[in-house]
């Protein structure tokens, strides 16, 4: 099991969805979809639960560097992921860059 970040309120896991690598890119965050649960389920007997999220750096839909096309699959498999995460009572949260998934961290943690 693997956890990218503990907090006092949050534990969450990142991910990528890369354009290039979109089935291999699900497939991953999937497996830290698990991680999540799994680490989740673990302290299902605590007052104080955490909230769990996987936090995923997609490319914007103005990005020079992705088509049209590349963007809707994108959006296909974005929307997949957070149905999975849904079914699993996790929540999945999407960022067009790592500064914003880390202004999230900084704001959940330091909320009352």
């Amino acid at each position: 099991m693997s956890i990218d970040f503990t907090g006092s309120k949050l534990v969450a896991n990142f991910g990528t969805l890369q354009v290039g690598q979109i089935t291999r890119s699900v497939d991953l965050i999937k497996r830290r979809l698990w991680d999540l649960k799994v680490d989740r389920d673990a302290e299902a007997t605590n007052i104080f639960r955490r909230s769990h999220e996987m936090l995923v750096q997609v490319p914007a839909a103005n990005d020079p560097q992705v088509t049209d096309r590349q963007y809707e699959n994108l959006q296909i498999a974005l929307q997949a992921l957070e149905e999975q995460a849904d079914q699993e009572e996790l929540r999945l949260a999407a960022f067009n860059s790592v500064a914003a998934i880390g202004e999230r961290l900084l704001a959940f943690e330091q909320a009352a």
